[in-house]
This record gives structure tokens, sequence and C-alpha cells, in this order.
């Protein structure tokens, strides 16, 4: 099938991106793949749950065709004029609640992210600035009250709580307000009812005015399921848990070695 038949969204982490302990970085080809298929008349870009200015940090150009997902789908961005089109704040009535959770358990963290980047929440106790998992900027609970932010991600000290916090966050309140994903096994991410990544896909193809072409979607873990489940054709690297390749028709290369690069060769020959 020609290629300009088709829109593509990858994800970031784990897809798009290497493993962390490689940079991580963009396989080159990716790069190639992402030319081509752009070069044929297909349209291309991202839906991650990284934020705008970081995932684009990544690329030496901005050459995307098409509006990117980002915060898991709570912001979409046009990468021509790099300008907001939509965004959806977590409502103001559920941050009491979180922050509350969070308190009562020392070895979890509370992060959220507004347009521009990702802050650590500060407690006033010994946990703050004791995350290992990334460097990031830090914030108080006052700011957090105070102003807009697109997702909250409850960040785990040990994989073993992730059921824990799973269980409990469903007994809250505040989730019938508020969707949720698990992004890794240390992070349980959560955002307005209204937003997925499968919704941000949807919308952001429907904005680039490509609803005539074939969506296809490619991320390799649970806060992509959504997304690959609205899209025509599902895809995932070969280094996706079985959960997710149950769902997909293609499954790549891992991302260490170009998946988004094999993806749009599998789909010339379609």
């Amino acid at each position: 099938m020609e290629l300009k038949n088709f829109i593509v969204f990858a994800d970031m982490d784990g897809t798009m991106l290497s493993d962390w302990d490689r940079g991580p970085y963009v396989p080159q080809r990716n790069i190639d793949g992402i030319d081509r298929l752009i070069g044929e008349g297909g349209a291309f870009s991202i839906a991650s749950g990284r934020q705008y200015a970081d995932s684009m940090s990544f690329f030496p150009r901005h050459f995307f065709n098409a509006p990117s997902v980002h915060a898991n789908g709570a912001v979409i961005w046009d990468c021509q004029s790099d300008s907001i089109l939509k965004q959806t704040p977590i409502p103001q009535s559920c941050k009491e609640e979180l922050v509350e959770y969070t308190r009562r358990f020392k070895n979890l963290w509370l992060a959220a992210a507004d347009e521009d980047r990702i802050y650590e929440l500060d407690f006033g106790d010994e946990r703050d600035g004791k995350l290992t998992d990334c460097k990031r900027p830090r914030t108080s609970i006052g700011d957090f009250f105070a102003r807009d932010f697109l997702k909250a991600c409850f960040i785990l000290g040990d994989p073993k709580d992730m059921e824990r916090v799973e269980r409990d966050f469903a007994a809250m309140e505040c989730a019938g307000s508020l969707n949720s994903s698990i992004s890794s096994p240390i992070y349980f991410e959560c955002y307005d009812r209204g937003v997925d990544k499968g919704l941000g896909v949807l919308e952001a193809r429907r904005l680039s005015g490509s609803e005539g072409r074939k969506l296809v979607c490619i991320g390799d873990y649970f806060n992509d399921l959504s997304m690959l489940l609205a899209a025509d054709i599902a895809a995932c690297p070969a280094n996706a848990p079985e959960g997710i390749k149950d769902v997909c028709q293609i499954i790549t290369c891992s991302n260490n070695d170009g998946a988004i690069g094999e993806l749009v060769e599998r789909l010339a020959e379609l």
C-alpha cells in the first residue's frame, strides 16, 4: 500500500527511543523511516507521556507534519507553529486527595506536569530530593494547588507496591473524575476522565485533516493501550509485554534497533 495512505503516531520511551542505559537516543533507522513516510506523502507524529519540548529535544529538526500528543493525551501541539491546539487539565477537586494519599506513604512520590515540564512535589519530609529515576525540577504543594496541571503521577520507590496503588486509587473519590494508566513498573499516571492517548491521536488526526488516512499507532506499554485499540493498524516493538503484543497486528524489532523504521518498511509492503 502507498505510504501516503497512512498517518502514524509513535510512543517515545521504549518505542521511538533506545533504552535509557544507551542514551536514550533516536536510532537513525527511525529518522530514515520518518523521512521516507513523509517524503512519500504520509503523515507522522508522536504520542507520548513526555511534554512537547522534552520530546522534540530528541530530534535534529522539527519535521513532523501532524499534531503531536503529549501528557498521555492531555495536550495536543501544532508541531509547525510550536503552539498548543488543545489542553485538558486535571480537575482542581482531585488534587487534595492525591496529595493526602502520597503523604501517607514515605516510599511514594507525586509528580505533576504542566505543558512545559514535569515537577517533583516537595512534601517537606525526608523523601524530598531522594528520587533517583531521573532529574526533574521540584515545586511546592501550594503551586500544585494554585496552577493548572495536565497530569499527576505517583512514582513508586518499589515496583512491588503497584498493585496496592492501583487498588487504593480505584477506591478514591477522585477516581470517578480521572483516567489512569501504568506507564512503567514505577509510574502510575492519572489525568482528566476525558483524556487518554487513544482520544488524543483521534483528535490529532482530525486536526491534521487526515481522517481519510489509515491510523497506525505503535507503542510498547500499557499507557499506549488506548491508542493501539483506537488504531486501524496497531504495532509494538519486540520489547513490549505480552498484554500489548496481544492487541497488535505488527510486531517490529526492539526499540534499540529502529522499531519506527521497520514499521514504515512493513507498511510499504501491505
